[in-house]
């Protein structure tokens, strides 16, 4: 697994959105790391955890601020390598007492 870079650009709620994420292996603590930063928020997101062989895949966990509610929101991302063209990035939330639901999904693919 290689570190890697991912610049998003688009429209979300009619405004220009842009974001940054990078992730990498941390060799002090033998976790994957991954660090979000978009021009929608007011912070970072950073995330930790361990990677699974069987899968392909490093699943890390981290917490954001809901920036309407205040409520602390606990995100995850499963980030599979799923050949050597293709990365799948699956985001899932849980706020408050509600259950832990898909956001997004990402599929990258290298252009050829």
């Amino acid at each position: 697994m290689a570190d890697f870079e991912l610049k998003q650009t688009g429209i979300m709620r009619g405004m220009d959105f842009q974001a940054i994420m990078t992730m990498g292996f941390n060799n002090t603590d033998q976790k994957f790391a991954l660090t979000t930063i978009t021009n929608m928020g007011t912070g970072t997101l950073n995330m930790s955890g361990n990677w699974d062989e069987n899968s392909k895949s490093a699943t890390v966990c981290g917490e954001l601020t809901n920036p309407v509610s205040k409520n602390s929101i606990t995100d995850k991302q499963i980030v599979s390598f799923v050949d050597k063209d293709t990365i799948l990035i699956e985001s899932f939330d849980q706020e408050g007492g509600h259950k832990e639901k898909k956001t997004v999904q990402y599929k990258l693919i290298r252009k050829k």
